[in-house]
């Protein structure tokens, strides 16, 4: 939904999004999602369990690997700690406030 003055933010999270990846794993998406929340989802104490989530997950995907139960359990129990770390960034939005005067990357160019 468009409101005034949100015309700023939009183009703004709309340059962050078309950086980022559809994973947590990529350096660039870890970085914007950090200088937008100020938070890291590497210095999370989930992460070593996700990470090994996203490992288990492609070797399943790409390789064939079968995995046992207790080893799937842990994936899903890693993705529920991570989405759950989501959902609370999301509620939280207190970086929202903090997006109008900020600008991390510099380098980006809104263009007219």
């Amino acid at each position: 939904m468009h409101r005034e003055g949100d015309n700023g933010y939009r183009r703004w999270a709309e340059v962050i999004a078309r950086q980022c990846r559809p994973s947590l794993r990529d350096k660039r998406t870890q970085e914007n999602l950090e200088v937008i929340t100020r938070r890291s989802p590497v210095a999370e104490p989930w992460w070593p369990k996700y990470s090994a989530h996203v490992h288990r997950r492609n070797g399943i995907v790409h390789d064939g690997l079968v995995v046992t139960k207790a080893q799937a359990t842990a994936s899903s129990e890693a993705v529920d700690a991570c989405m759950d770390w989501l959902r609370r960034l999301w509620a939280g939005e207190p970086w929202k406030s903090r997006l109008a005067s900020c600008r991390p990357l510099n380098r980006i160019s809104f263009g007219q």
